[in-house]
């Protein structure tokens, strides 16, 4: 029994505490991430580095995501926060530092070594211009 309780408790522990599970090293998508970041800014993603199903993803957002990663500025940085699970596989996920504010993204990269996820979770806090 106290070793049910026990197992009980770091499972949920793993859970509550650590959702990514963390890397003892930064991740390696970094420099990758924030590239295709600008280039989305711009309106001008290489869709030859991404997986066709990300491709059409981004594609079909691009429209809806340019004009609030504009607002968001000049990428200042990307902070490394572990491994995240999504239904396409794990990704590497960044806090990312924009001039007006930051930003959570996931990218992984398939074994042809193209984009395989690029999400975000929008912006933290409020968007950019709205009292936070």
């Amino acid at each position: 029994m106290v070793v049910s309780i026990l197992r009980l408790f770091v499972v949920a522990f793993v859970l509550i505490v650590s959702p990514l599970s963390r890397a003892s090293e930064g991740g390696e998508l970094g420099e990758l991430l924030k590239m295709t970041i600008l280039s989305l800014q711009h309106s001008t993603p290489d869709y030859s580095k991404m997986e066709p199903l990300t491709a059409a993803a981004v594609q079909q957002q691009i429209g809806a995501m340019q004009p609030i990663l504009q607002q968001m500025g000049k990428v200042q940085g990307a902070t490394y926060l572990g491994i995240q699970s999504m239904p396409g596989g794990a990704g590497e996920a960044y806090r990312v530092k924009f001039a007006n504010g930051t930003m959570m993204w996931v990218i992984s990269e398939s074994s042809a070594g193209k984009i395989q996820i690029l999400w975000t979770s929008g912006v933290e806090g409020s968007a950019p211009g709205q009292s936070r």
